[in-house]
């Protein structure tokens, strides 16, 4: 969900709005938590050894993770290693 702040109420050095309303509470707690997961990204990247760039963090954090495949891509990868192994693993009424 994208969420707006008047510039004039953003707080720059802090990274947070300026106020103490509930709104403002809960936008700044909300803002708190997407920093802590994708802080939480990072560490995870790094603890795997896994170069750490900011599109990889955005996608991660989007879901949108290269490394899942559809399911009839699997299917089909199946299906082809099936086919090469028939006559030694199968037959050819199995393929």
């Amino acid at each position: 969900m994208r969420r707006k702040v008047q510039l004039t109420r953003w707080n720059s050095d802090a990274g947070k709005i300026r106020g103490t309303t509930p709104d403002v509470r809960e936008l700044n707690k909300y803002l708190l938590s997407i920093e802590l997961k994708i802080n939480k990204i990072q560490e995870q990247l790094s603890e795997n050894n896994i170069l750490i760039t900011a599109e990889k963090i955005k996608n991660i954090y989007l879901g949108k993770n290269s490394n899942q495949k559809m399911l009839l891509v699997i299917f089909q990868e199946h299906n082809d290693k099936v086919n090469e192994l028939v006559g030694k693993d199968f037959s050819a009424g199995t393929a």
